[in-house]
């Protein structure tokens, strides 16, 4: 499906956000702020699929894999940043005594023999590195929810005995009202709710169209949940029973676009320049260890861009930085057409960004470059 395609099925309009939290302001700085590239790492992209691409720590090393969907299987391919080599490969059978079934991507890898997964028949996963079913539970959901969901931006993770993913609703009805975010225990097949739910100003009735649902979510050290809703720059925090904090960001000359809603009879012209114009609030990564978490930015596009670009990839991007007390710290620039923004990763201070968008006229055929930056504050 087209990128662009794709991203207009989840656009909502921004309002201006109240909650019933203190909203606390943070002023924006970048002293004492900075990221500085520090190497490259270059490894062989024959295999790689940039769309299905994430990150594991196992033994203090960090490996970088890549799931590809084939019609009978998936096939895992996993490389290690320290030595940039290929290391193992792993395949899963859709069908059969050990077969996946259809997989929300990405899975979660914990060590080379231990990986975890969720299918779209709300069937939890335990798989080792041959590819053979360890364990499997059926999630039995409420009659309020259809199933737990995997998403590109709120991917599968684990926090101490439980495993944290997303609800999709039954009924369209109530969609903003819902709670977003559930934790499993895979070994008592049990799940519990966590109060996190969509802003006021959508809970409200104020969004467009029927998949204005589009979020990102990360977990830190402390079990606080942090989301970022796509047109709304405040970054949110709960912790396992409310809300507690609302962070309002800011980034100078950012173009946020047009905040006005726009009627569910636009055209798909009308729609994907409202899009275009926008500026989005997305992906979040949490650095387990310091607690810092990062958030990407995408930039409205002109006018003027609009007419040679028109692909949500070609927009500009900020990184965000906020501390471990989610304190505002700063914000760098990055060309669009430099760097995937999905396939992140944040891990000791250390931001590794694969340089592989299909637009980066610096893209070396054959190879995936991964940049890594230190980030300081």
């Amino acid at each position: 499906m087209n990128k662009s395609v794709l991203y207009l099925a989840i656009i909502f309009t921004l309002y201006s956000c109240t909650t019933g939290n203190k909203d606390v302001e943070k002023k924006h700085s970048k002293l004492n702020f900075s990221l500085k590239e520090i190497k490259k790492i270059s490894i062989d992209d024959s295999v790689i699929n940039t769309k299905n691409v994430d990150f594991f720590i196992h033994d203090n090393g960090i490996y970088i894999y890549s799931v590809e969907d084939f019609d009978n299987f998936y096939e895992c391919f996993f490389y290690s940043l320290n030595d940039s080599t290929k290391d193992f490969t792993l395949k899963l059978f859709k069908e059969g005594p050990d077969g996946v079934g259809k997989l929300n991507l990405p899975i979660l890898p914990e060590s080379p023999d231990a990986f975890f997964a969720l299918n779209t028949n709300s069937e939890f996963i335990q798989f080792n590195g041959k590819g053979e079913i360890i364990k499997k539970s059926k999630i039995m959901m409420p009659d309020s929810i259809k199933r737990p969901e995997v998403k590109e931006f709120a991917k599968l993770q684990r926090f101490g005995e439980y495993f944290i993913m997303e609800t999709i609703p039954i009924n369209w009805d109530g969609y903003y009202e819902r709670n977003l975010t559930i934790k499993y225990d895979f070994d008592k097949n049990k799940f519990q709710t966590i109060p996190s739910h969509y802003p006021d100003f959508m809970r409200q009735g104020d969004s467009f169209g029927v998949s204005s649902w589009n979020f990102s979510r990360t977990i830190n050290k402390k079990g606080h949940f942090l989301y970022s809703f796509n047109y709304d720059p405040n970054l949110y925090v709960f912790d396992q029973s409310k809300m507690i904090n609302v962070v309002s960001t800011k980034i100078p000359d950012l173009r946020e676009g047009d905040k006005s809603p726009i009627s569910e009879e636009a055209t798909f012209n009308e729609q994907l320049e409202y899009f275009m114009k926008r500026s989005q609030f997305l992906e979040l990564y949490t650095d387990e260890k310091s607690g810092n978490t990062i958030r990407v930015v995408h930039d409205g596009m002109t006018n003027e861009k609009l007419e040679v670009d028109r692909n949500w990839w070609e927009k500009d991007l900020y990184i965000q930085v906020f501390d471990s007390d989610y304190n505002y710290v700063g914000y760098e620039r990055f060309d669009a057409k430099q760097f995937s923004s999905e396939s992140l990763f944040y891990h000791d201070g250390l931001l590794y960004m694969p340089f592989h968008n299909k637009s980066n006229d610096d893209t070396v055929e054959d190879k995936f470059i991964v940049h890594v930056y230190e980030i300081n504050h």
